[in-house]
């Protein structure tokens, strides 16, 4: 699950870096294990997802023929960035 203040700060900064190429996802089914290492610390954290394909259904990120678009790298790393803002701008 998801921290509630985690998400709204990384939301608004995703809001204010992409404006309206940010947008909100609903839960979603899975099998990621990304929430285990934070639970067993007692962090909070937020996950959210990058677009990276264009046109018809890709593999998945778990796939050997997995191949996003290029350009996503660029917006992977200035997510990351994104995200880490509200943090780092204290």
């Amino acid at each position: 699950m998801n921290d509630e203040d985690v998400t709204a700060k990384v939301a608004a900064s995703f809001d204010e870096y992409f404006g309206e190429k940010s947008l909100r996802q609903g839960p979603t089914v899975g099998s990621e294990d990304f929430s285990v290492l934070p639970d067993a610390f007692g962090v909070p954290y937020t996950y959210w997802n990058i677009g990276g394909f264009s046109g018809a259904e890709k593999p998945s990120n778990h796939s050997p023929s997995f191949a996003p678009d290029i350009s996503s790298i660029d917006t992977g790393a200035q997510a990351m960035i994104a995200a880490s803002a509200p943090w780092l701008m204290r």
